[in-house]
């Protein structure tokens, strides 16, 4: 609400050009005095009507005023409330960062562990396959030596029976070969008791000088490969000794005696002797 004065010199306010015509009407003295009086009474309640708005005025700033403190302290107790609570939201969100750096480190550490532990797995199970492989192998070779020792067994058994069987057949004819020999020899000693046959010649044994008795075949026995000889335990012969055959001056073979007597001996051919040459009267040499 605008209030408005009048400085001394300037026009009269609006109202009072308004008050004119009344002038110029030909109102009286009484009635302008009676038109000033009442400009300064509406002066006086302008006036006091602008106090009041200026006391409404400055209570409603001094309330505005009181509320704009209570609401500054209560949004300043908010931004505090605010502070501390970032505070320990940043304190928990720390420890927060903390513990996770350290879960995750725990995590990474495990990571690593369990990628060892996957390895040790792995190399476990390779050794694990190789072993058993080994195994499986040994297992094959195992069964294959059973089966090898199962044949040679068998074979062992095969040829320790035919060992009996050619066993038995050669102490068979080893028998036989005894019997027919004794029996030569007993018609041979008899016979060179009715004939009285005598050593006849002395020789030189060529390794020593030795004076050595020269014998004779008597008997040759091609079936048995042996022969009997006219020397003896009298002429220093002993089983085992060996003779040279020579026929014409030349050697044809070596005996071995077997069987002994005084004056004459049984004697086995050797092997390396010319068989188809001996025969009955060829010279026998103690070698």
């Amino acid at each position: 609400m605008a209030f408005e004065q009048t400085r001394p010199g300037e026009g009269i306010s609006p109202k009072a050009d308004q008050a004119k015509p009344r002038e110029t009407a030909g109102v009286g003295v009484g009635a302008s005095k009676k038109t000033v009086g009442g400009d300064s009474k509406n002066i006086n309640m302008v006036f006091l009507a602008v106090c009041a708005l200026l006391a409404i005025t400055t209570l409603f700033l001094f309330v505005a005023k009181n509320n704009l403190a209570t609401k500054n302290k209560e949004l300043q107790d908010q931004l505090d409330t605010a502070v501390s609570a970032k505070a320990t939201v940043e304190k928990q969100l720390s420890e927060t960062t903390a513990v996770k750096a350290e879960l995750e480190k725990k995590i990474d550490d495990m990571k690593k562990e369990a990628e060892a532990f996957a390895a040790q797995i792995e190399q476990e199970k390779r050794l694990k396959e190789t072993a058993l492989a080994q195994v499986e192998q040994q297992t094959q070779e195992l069964n294959n030596a059973k089966r090898s020792l199962e044949a040679a067994q068998q074979e062992k058994a095969s040829i320790k029976e035919q060992y009996k069987k050619d066993i038995d057949s050669m102490a068979a004819q080893l028998q036989e070969a005894k019997t027919a020999k004794e029996s030569l020899e007993k018609k041979l000693k008899q016979t060179l008791a009715r004939k009285g046959i005598k050593l006849e010649k002395i020789v030189v044994k060529p390794e020593t000088g030795e004076l050595v008795s020269e014998g004779q075949v008597l008997v040759v026995n091609k079936e048995f490969d042996f022969v009997v000889i006219n020397l003896g335990e009298n002429d220093g012969l002993k089983v085992g000794s060996k003779l040279q055959i020579v026929k014409d001056d030349q050697p044809i073979g070596t005996v071995e005696v077997e069987k002994i007597y005084g004056n004459m001996s049984a004697a086995t051919i050797m092997p390396d002797a010319k068989k188809d040459l001996i025969k009955e009267g060829c010279s026998v040499r103690p070698i």
